[in-house]
C-alpha cells in the first residue's frame, strides 16, 4: 500500500515535470523566434544605414554649386544661396574666383 502511494506521488511529480518541460520548451521557442525577428530588424536597419551613408558620401563628393551673384536671382528661395537645383539640361554655375 505504501509502495502504491509512493508510485502515485512519483507519477504526479513526473506529470508536473513534463508539464513544466513543455512550458519551458515553448518559452525557449518564443525567445528564439524573437531573436530571429530582432536579427532581421537589425539587418534592415544596417542596410538602411548603409544606403544613407552612401547617399551622404555621394552628396559630399558632388560639387557644391556656387551661389548666384545678384540678390534678384535668389528670389523664391528665401534668400538662401544654393537652394535652387539646376534646371534639367542646364550646366551648374561656375565657382566665382574670389582672388581677382
Amino acid at each position: 500500500l505504501a509502495r502504491e502511494h509512493k508510485l502515485g506521488q512519483l507519477r504526479d511529480r513526473t506529470a508536473d515535470l513534463e508539464s513544466k518541460t513543455a512550458e519551458y520548451e515553448d518559452q525557449i521557442m518564443r525567445a528564439y523566434q524573437k531573436l530571429r525577428s530582432d536579427e532581421k530588424v537589425v539587418d534592415r536597419a544596417k542596410r538602411a544605414l548603409a544606403v544613407a551613408l552612401n547617399l551622404l558620401d555621394d552628396r559630399a563628393a558632388a560639387p557644391i554649386p556656387a551661389a548666384p551673384a545678384s540678390p534678384s536671382a535668389q528670389s523664391g528661395t528665401g534668400g538662401l544661396p544654393g537652394n535652387t537645383p539646376p534646371l534639367p539640361g542646364s550646366t551648374p554655375p561656375r565657382p566665382v574666383d574670389e582672388a581677382g
